[in-house]
């Protein structure tokens, strides 16, 4: 399977379990246009919508991947979204080697992060990771 149709996957497992929030870049419109060149756009896409609109970040490395896409996202939020950090979770694919760069993001702002097996394990641990982050949000409001 496609490593974006398993990113699909997972945000129709979260839908599922009433987090009707959960959205990928990809699901935003394109209008307006946040760079007249594409690619860009894409990355001044996903840096904006990081930082204005998600409250739960989920940062999904598979194996055998590219992971470029999530690696930028990551590291932006390390350094322009610090507010986002405490609730965020990095995933890894089992068997999988992470990167020294985004293992030291990793400690040094102590983010969450947890390997899965599979797609189902993968959704299960961000259920239970996106109701502890809600349980915290609810009484940090």
């Amino acid at each position: 399977m496609e490593y974006e149709q398993r990113l699909y996957k997972l945000k129709e497992c979260i839908l599922e379990k009433n987090y009707r929030n959960a959205r990928l870049v990809k699901d935003f419109p394109n209008e307006p246009s946040f760079n007249a060149r594409k690619f860009a756009h894409v990355v001044t896409k996903s840096k904006y919508y990081i930082k204005f609109w998600a409250d739960v970040l989920l940062f999904v490395f598979f194996k055998g991947a590219n992971n470029e896409g999530v690696s930028v996202e990551f590291e932006f939020t390390c350094l322009k979204g610090l507010e986002k950090l405490g609730f965020s979770v990095v995933f890894a694919e089992s068997g999988m080697n992470v990167s020294s760069m985004i293992m030291g993001g990793i400690e040094i702002h102590e983010i969450k992060a947890d390997r899965f097996e599979d797609d189902l394990e993968l959704c299960e641990k961000s259920i239970g990771y996106l109701t502890n982050f809600v349980r915290r949000l609810y009484w940090y409001l």
